[in-house]
């Protein structure tokens, strides 16, 4: 185990922030305190398999499809309000591969689902106390559009061009 050091700091947080912390700490029956430290683990976890993941789900779709291959992501409402997703790679549908769009506040992110069976190796372990909860998939949004859709506006990615969208500042964080 880490050695544990004492650093002592002011968190300003509001009401609701406080109640959940509150909340956390007696569901959980863990100090407020370790909620805090096993909430910013949690959090360190999901962003690292989340980078990995996506990646990942970048590098197959380049190795299956070529550096050439073009990616066009879109959005539609559908009639019962909710958001749909597109998915063309070099103009034809893929069976494998679909849009989860997701809308928050005006505005809709694209996450990518391949359903090809490419099995993750970096997975999250959630702790909260004496409860553990493991996440076998986290992706990053590929992009956002705006919401309600524009049927003018979609991504496009060329798959040759990952490596140019895979920046620096993609750095993986440890816990």
């Amino acid at each position: 185990m880490a050695e544990s050091k004492a650093h002592h700091f002011n968190l300003r947080i509001d009401d609701q922030a406080n109640k959940l912390l509150d909340r956390i700490a007696k569901r959980f029956s863990i100090s407020r305190a370790q909620a805090v430290r096993q909430g910013l683990a949690i959090a360190v976890s999901l962003v690292r398999v989340a980078q990995q993941q996506s990646l990942a789900g970048l590098a197959a779709l380049r190795e299956r499809y070529g550096d050439e291959a073009r990616l066009i992501l879109s959005v539609s409402q559908g009639a019962d309000g909710t958001a749909r997703g597109h998915v063309l790679i070099d103009g034809h549908e893929p069976e494998d591969v679909e849009v989860n769009p997701v809308p928050v506040n005006g505005k809709v992110l694209i996450f990518l689902n391949l359903n090809s069976g490419l099995a993750f190796r970096e997975q999250a372990l959630a702790i909260f106390g004496n409860e553990k909860i493991l996440v076998s998939e986290a992706r990053y949004p590929l992009g956002e559009l705006p919401w309600p859709p524009d049927p003018r506006r979609g991504l496009v990615i060329t798959l040759g061009d990952l490596d140019r969208i895979i920046t620096a500042d993609h750095e993986v964080l440890q816990a």
